[in-house]
């Protein structure tokens, strides 16, 4: 018979012995089940459609030249013209002023609601000035927090997590899920408008509010027509006072001039008619970056982070100092290659580019790139030398540092070369 301690040492080998084996067959079903589970196929077009989602900010989203010459549109009508044998469809969910924390946020929802074939990312310029989700990085990478990632891998605990899930609990998120389905599906259909021709007609319908008036200005703004903006942004505020978001687009109009001091007047004025403007303190936050007022930047977000939570954020940034860019620089490197590990993770392709003029990106970018084995478009040394063949850079560019429809054809095609080349529509699985 055996004694107490042989009857604790068989209980725990025979445990770790069922753990192992329910671990390993999960992770067997897993494998099997996790090409058609968890996707939502409400926004799949065709099971024979090859899809890429462009994701990113303003330089994805267009920004500097109409809707329907942002870079991914214009890959799609490259590709859809080269290849008769398939049907390219390329998904724009470029946002302006995302940041790369904010773009993890919700790539896991775009990925299972668009489940796409190859994903091109191309992030990081908004981090130089929009500051929220800085500490969910930090955050991120403490032992605590590597700790539970790897927590999280073992399939055991996933599914025990799950069946605690309460029953209203999940009610509520699919819930949430179809209307955001349902307001994704809207926005994109919005976003082929034309910006300027749709906006004109909601200004007329709508002149009591204000709104429509900003949604044109930044429309003028984002095609580098300042002038037709600014008048824009001022009827605005006319037909509504209270609209804070008047404020802060005037500034960002006087930012991209360079008028900083008219600038910072325009964007406080919008944070007191409303304290949580995102868009006023990341305008501030970037006069101050630039300026390298980092004390007084400090002394601003303290006494506005009342209103405001998330200027901690901020705060804890500025406290870098003259090592801010440095910061900048490793968060977008540590979140790029987050992004990276959660394709793989869904079994996606994806495949990194580099902006046009940031030289500060480049060489980190094309060494995540080599370090990862994928795709990499190196925009920065073709733009580099076009410059060296003598085109004139003003061509490509508006006067914020977006490109044009000419810059972004460009663009389409570097990563229409990088693809065909490549032969990515037969490569299975690169990453």
């Amino acid at each position: 018979m055996r004694n107490p301690k042989e009857k604790v040492i068989v209980f725990f080998v025979g445990l770790t012995a069922i753990i192992l084996l329910v671990e390993i067959s999960l992770r067997i079903l897993g494998f099997g089940y996790s090409k058609d589970a968890y996707y939502d196929t409400r926004l799949l077009l065709d099971d024979k459609q090859y899809t890429i989602l462009c994701i990113g900010d303003s330089y994805t989203w267009g920004a500097g030249a109409p809707k329907d010459m942002s870079y991914p549109r214009q890959l799609e009508d490259l590709l859809n013209l080269a290849l008769d044998d398939k049907r390219i469809k390329v998904i724009n969910r470029g946002k302006p002023a995302q940041n790369t924390t904010q773009l993890i946020d919700e790539i896991q929802y775009d990925i299972n609601a668009i489940r796409p074939n190859l994903i091109i990312l191309m992030t990081g310029d908004a981090n130089k000035w929009n500051f929220f989700g800085y500490q969910k990085y930090l955050k991120r990478k403490s032992l605590f927090s590597v700790l539970n990632d790897q927590i999280y891998r073992v399939r055991i605990f996933k599914l025990v997590k799950l069946l605690c899930f309460d029953i209203k609990t999940r009610s509520k998120s699919e819930i949430f899920i179809d209307n955001k389905i349902m307001k994704t599906t809207k926005i994109y259909k919005h976003s082929n408008k034309n910006n300027k021709s749709y906006y004109k007609g909601s200004v007329s319908r709508a002149k009591n509010y204000g709104i429509s008036y900003n949604d044109t200005g930044w429309a003028y703004k984002n095609q580098g027509e300042y002038d037709k903006a600014l008048m824009c942004f001022k009827e605005g505020l006319k037909a509504n006072p209270a609209d804070s978001r008047n404020y802060s687009a005037i500034g960002w109009i006087y930012i991209d001039q360079g008028e900083y001091d008219k600038a910072l007047k325009w964007l406080k004025a919008g944070i007191k008619m409303n304290p949580v403007d995102t868009n006023g303190y990341n305008g501030i936050g970037r006069i101050y970056k630039d300026q390298g007022k980092y004390r007084e930047a400090i002394e601003f977000f303290k006494n506005s982070e009342k209103f405001n939570p998330e200027l901690k954020d901020f705060i804890k940034m500025f406290e870098a100092g003259e090592n801010i860019n440095v910061k900048i620089v490793d968060w977008v490197s540590d979140d790029i290659e987050k992004i990276i590990k959660i394709c793989k993770e869904n079994q996606v392709t994806i495949m990194l580019q580099d902006y046009p003029e940031h030289a500060e990106f480049s060489d980190v970018f094309k060494n995540i790139a080599l370090k990862h084995s994928i795709f990499f478009v190196d925009n920065y040394q073709i733009f580099r030398e076009m410059w060296n063949r003598g085109f004139n850079r003003n061509d490509y560019f508006v006067t914020d540092g977006h490109c044009n429809s000419k810059g972004y054809a460009i663009m389409a095609r570097n990563l229409y070369d990088k693809i065909i080349v490549e032969s990515i529509f037969n490569t299975d699985n690169h990453n």
